[in-house]
């Protein structure tokens, strides 16, 4: 009987930490959307709102610019694999800015100066997202992809007019600094 509920004990303590190791990968695994050079330079700006959602727009704005030099190549390998995981990538990204934005909005972080260049960038994203031609390959990322940059668009907007309306009721004090962030990454 002893020996019993000691075995269930460390097979449940085992299965703790498989299960946390496995999330831990999944997370790992799942977030392939930014080079750990990117991830340290997110750290870096991490307690930074404006820099660190002009730092996501300067990482989507460049996987726009490299899927628009890929879908007007000629003649690249592996093509479609390249557009479905910039893509892919590009949702990735869109994923996690949205939800430092809608941290942004509940803590009411003034990200006003970096949202309006947001919101001029990601007009333009969908029109590049368009030009490759159609491709089981990448049709559904690209869909993703397409969904997920006019989410982005409108969550700016919204937030944009959010702050203007919740700032014009409570102006930011000019003495005090701003009070660091801290968010997880």
């Amino acid at each position: 009987m002893l020996r019993s509920t000691f075995a269930c004990q460390l097979s449940f303590t085992a299965l703790l930490l498989c299960s946390g190791s496995l999330r831990q990968l999944q997370a790992q695994v799942g977030n392939d959307a930014l080079t750990d050079t990117e991830v340290d330079q997110v750290r870096e700006v991490a307690d930074q709102p404006n820099e660190r959602v002009a730092l996501f727009r300067k990482f989507m704005d460049e996987r726009i610019a490299h899927i628009h030099d890929v879908a007007s190549a000629r003649r690249i390998a592996d093509r479609e694999k390249q557009l479905h995981d910039l893509m892919q990538q590009f949702s990735g990204l869109a994923d996690e800015l949205d939800d430092n934005l809608d941290d942004y909005q509940s803590r009411h972080a003034d990200v006003r100066k970096a949202l309006k260049k947001l919101v001029a960038a990601s007009e333009k994203w969908p029109a590049v997202l368009a030009e490759p031609p159609d491709n089981a390959a990448y049709s559904i990322v690209r869909e993703n992809a397409q969904e997920a940059a006019k989410d982005i668009h409108e969550s700016a907007q919204k937030l944009l007019d959010d702050q203007d309306a919740w700032f014009a009721k409570h102006p930011p004090k000019k003495e005090q600094p701003q009070q660091p962030l801290v968010l997880p990454r």
